[in-house]
């Protein structure tokens, strides 16, 4: 008769069909290392915070997708598709990975072209696809899936919104309008709404009011809330959760003035700090924590302010000379581009955001310009 040895870890050569009738029950307290999952007909979002943490797993019970939480971030949860779907979820990053887009402005003529730059590689421009409408100062922004070109000169001052799929990269399209015809405005975005604040329509008419719209659906955009300065153009850029306007023209002169309006409500601007000195036609930037404004009417300095304090901007660095007035700008994960410039120029320039550095010639636009609408992706 053979003996079978019970060892602390198992017990050794015991066939299965020994084990018969009905195992007990297994406290679920001893059971280590098993995930969190969780079952529902959606996707789970930025903000869903479950309590269980990093590895909690999401089934979607309607795609079958499923999901891990891999940044367990307070209201910025990052969720990683673990399926045979696609597509993570985490929050929207107003920066670019992979390319910048110029849109339109002033080549010789008011221009529909729509040209691409690597933020991967550094090289020339290619020209993509054509706005609905050749203009001149449209403002730039964009969502997670499309490019916004909204207002601008033809060379009397429109209310058309475009925008363009950057999957695709096919011709624009009209997809609404403004709520009142305008040149030289701002764009932000996060990736729930879309903003167009200041601007001018009329030859010395400059604006406060501060436009937006869903970017679920096409439509035109409401006045929700005003600027403290009437201004354009200013040096935009978008944090996670507030709009940013630095310096621009009013009543014929430069200010020094950064306002920020939040996303989370419809509040006026507040007055955030102040540039280092007055300048107008300068382009805007970002990192993840700062805003940029570079250049401007003979100016090459580039300026940095903090996105969380109200504090003055400080000397960040040096374009490369001083045509760098009204240049259209696009940041990556890394750097700042600026395209182009009063009168005529091609030039595609970068510079760092993590440490002070000045601007370096890497490429060129398809043909000379500027007040072209920014974006990236």
């Amino acid at each position: 008769m053979s003996v079978q040895k019970v060892s602390k870890m198992m017990i050794e050569s015991l066939s299965s069909s020994k084990l018969t009738g009905a195992l007990p029950a297994v406290d679920g307290s001893a059971l280590l290392n098993v995930p969190s999952f969780t079952k529902s007909a959606s996707d789970p979002a930025i903000d869903s915070n479950p309590s269980s943490g990093l590895g909690t797993v999401w089934v979607n019970t309607t795609s079958g997708e499923m999901f891990s939480l891999t940044d367990a971030t307070t209201d910025a949860n990052v969720w990683t598709n673990i399926g045979g779907g696609s597509g993570d979820i985490q929050k929207f990053d107003y920066r670019g990975e992979s390319f910048g887009y110029n849109s339109g402005g002033y080549r010789s003529g008011y221009s529909n072209i729509i040209d691409k730059q690597s933020f991967t590689s550094d090289g020339n421009a290619t020209d993509v696809a054509d706005l609905s409408q050749g203009r001149q100062s449209p403002a730039g922004t964009h969502s997670s899936t499309h490019s916004y070109a909204m207002g601008g000169l033809t060379p009397s001052q429109v209310d058309t919104i475009d925008k363009f799929p950057f999957a695709s990269e096919t011709d624009a399209t009209d997809v609404g309008n403004l709520s009142v015809a305008k040149a030289q405005a701002a764009g932000q975005s996060n990736d729930t709404y879309i903003y167009c604040s200041g601007g001018y329509n009329g030859p010395s008419t400059e604006l406060t009011h501060v436009e937006k719209r869903a970017t679920s659906s096409d439509g035109d955009m409401t006045n929700v809330l005003s600027l403290t300065v009437a201004r354009r153009p200013t040096a935009e850029a978008s944090s996670e959760t507030e709009g940013f306007n630095a310096g621009g023209e009013g009543d014929g002169a430069a200010n020094v003035t950064v306002d920020k309006f939040s996303f989370a409500n419809d509040n006026d601007a507040t007055d955030h700090g102040d540039l280092l000195f007055t300048h107008a036609d300068a382009s805007g930037g970002q990192s993840d924590t700062h805003g940029f404004s570079a250049g401007g009417h003979t100016v090459r300095t580039i300026q940095r302010y903090a996105f969380s304090s109200n504090t003055t901007a400080t000397d960040w660095g040096d374009l490369l000379n001083n045509n760098s007035a009204v240049a259209s700008g696009t940041s990556s994960l890394s750097h700042v581009y600026m395209a182009g410039g009063a009168p005529s120029v091609n030039v595609i320039q970068k510079y760092a955001t993590s440490t002070p550095s000045n601007a370096t010639d890497v490429g060129d636009l398809t043909s000379g310009g500027y007040n072209s609408a920014s974006s990236q992706i």
